[in-house]
């Protein structure tokens, strides 16, 4: 399901949500998760005056930095044979040893594994 985070009439983004079971009840979901997308968007663009072209800037990179963290996490679950779960609390474990915030130490983790990759060989650049 797809929630619209909205702001003066303008779609700045979406909230996704996803399910393992099935829900009872769709329409009752649907109307609490567009009170908490309405919540979460008054909060975004809440922290100071803003325009709609800087919200959505600012959801952009928070989505970007999101991408990062996912990706990092899918390689710390290869490396050390860990859930993505566990792969989640290894990069902030680490984030935390480092004192860094959790998007850069997620890039520091990506650029060391294709650094590892090129070192032993790989001619394809992964």
């Amino acid at each position: 399901m797809a929630i619209p985070l909205l702001w003066r009439g303008t779609a700045l983004g979406g909230l996704n949500l996803f399910w393992a079971d099935r829900v009872q009840d769709l329409e009752r979901v649907r109307v609490e998760a567009q009170a908490f997308a309405n919540v979460l968007t008054l909060f975004i663009v809440n922290a100071d005056p803003i325009s709609p072209v800087a919200a959505r800037e600012r959801i952009r990179a928070v989505l970007e930095e999101r991408a990062v963290i996912e990706q990092a996490k899918g390689v710390l679950a290869e490396q050390e044979t860990l859930s993505m779960e566990e792969a989640y609390r290894r990069l902030r474990e680490i984030g935390q040893d480092r004192d860094r915030p959790l998007a850069e130490v997620a890039e520091s983790v990506i650029l060391e594994a294709r650094t590892q990759g090129h070192s032993h060989g790989d001619s394809q650049g992964r």
